[in-house]
């Protein structure tokens, strides 16, 4: 846990300051006074002073020569090493984070997770003999320093030569969460405030849409493709009715003329916008005239493969009579989406639709 925080200060006192305050009260200092100069709980105080007269003390030159290790607070209960085994151990740690790039309390733990290589999973005696065993290893004998110091002129170690990596610094460029406070969120001030930021949010995101759409009829409006022939195809498949197949000819580009609205100029096989009025809203469908009536134009209707702008014949054809006044205009030749079977289905109208509600 990260933030934690003590509840006591039980065992931060430095054994330096007890031994000093141990020592003035050998000189006839008072425990009240003496405790209130060191800030040392007098109780502690008292109880250290009892624990070197026990033992023998009487003299303040005895005090100083009592090891710090007596006036730390359960220290034979908390210490798991030997003075010796610690300094071995720090040893072993600053050498493991030179070799890799510093090690966090996880990292030291993992490096010493190895059965019979610390004392998470083995006995104290397994993990020196362990440790021994790899610093006799990993360093040269003295026979062999003396002749290597006898031969070159300099005896070079590693890390001399390629010194240890170090850890690159922390990059400062990361995004703070915003700071916030107590507010009431129904006073008027704050209510405003908040409608602001949140209009000018809304501002800039479709402002961000709206250059995204722009650009995306610039690219449309920029590669003209060249007027398909179609041509019905001989396919025994049940989707046989409605696959085209389309022949490029060379010699014929398409004219943006083409997206007429002059409705005497459409004929069977053409394409044409239709438009339907509901109760609410106009919708649009894009369909092909199969046939020519005194009473208007019968309309097979595409469907759109909406987010995209690709238009499917559906399974079941969908064929309407449409009035010359619901025309609202004739579109170019479709092409092609792709070059496979399922892709040749869908065809696109190299015209800007956006502005209608097309389904």
């Amino acid at each position: 846990m990260r933030t934690y925080k003590r509840k006591t200060e039980n065992g931060t006192i430095p054994p330096e300051v007890i031994r000093q305050g141990v020592q003035k009260i050998l000189e006839g200092g008072k425990f009240a006074t003496v405790a209130r100069e060191m800030h040392i709980p007098r109780s502690t105080l008292k109880r250290y002073t009892q624990k070197f007269l026990t033992k023998g003390g009487t003299s303040t030159n005895d005090v100083s020569e009592v090891p710090l290790e007596n006036f730390i607070p359960r220290y034979k209960t908390r210490k798991i090493f030997t003075a010796e085994e610690e300094k071995s151990l720090e040893n072993y740690l600053i050498r493991a984070s030179q070799l890799h790039h510093g090690l966090s309390t996880r990292g030291k733990q993992k490096q010493l997770e190895r059965t019979g290589s610390g004392p998470f999973y083995a006995a104290t005696q397994h993990f020196l003999y362990d440790l021994q065993k790899r610093q006799s290893q990993s360093e040269p004998s003295s026979a062999d320093l003396q002749a290597l110091v006898g031969s070159t002129s300099a005896a070079l170690r590693p890390e001399v030569v390629r010194p240890y990596p170090k850890t690159p610094p922390k990059k400062g460029d990361t995004i703070k969460r915003k700071k916030g406070r107590s507010q009431v969120l129904t006073d008027t001030p704050v209510k405003n405030a908040l409608i602001e930021e949140l209009s000018a949010k809304k501002k800039r995101k479709g402002e961000t849409e709206e250059k995204k759409t722009s650009k995306s009829s610039k690219n449309t409006a920029k590669e003209m493709p060249r007027k398909a022939l179609f041509v019905e195809a001989d396919n025994s498949s049940s989707d046989s009715e409605n696959e085209m197949v389309f022949d490029y000819d060379s010699d014929l580009d398409v004219d943006m003329d083409d997206c007429t609205t002059e409705k005497d100029e459409v004929s069977v096989g053409y394409f044409i916008l239709v438009e339907f009025l509901g109760k609410r809203v106009k919708k649009y469908f894009a369909g092909e005239v199969k046939e020519d009536t005194s009473e208007g134009y019968v309309v097979n209707f595409l469907r759109r493969k909406s987010p995209s702008w690709k238009f499917v014949f559906p399974e079941v054809a969908d064929e309407s009579l449409v009035p010359q006044s619901d025309i609202v205009m004739k579109l170019p030749v479709p092409r092609i989406s792709g070059g496979t079977e399922r892709a040749a289905k869908a065809l696109v109208f190299d015209v800007n639709l956006s502005e209608y509600s097309v389904e």
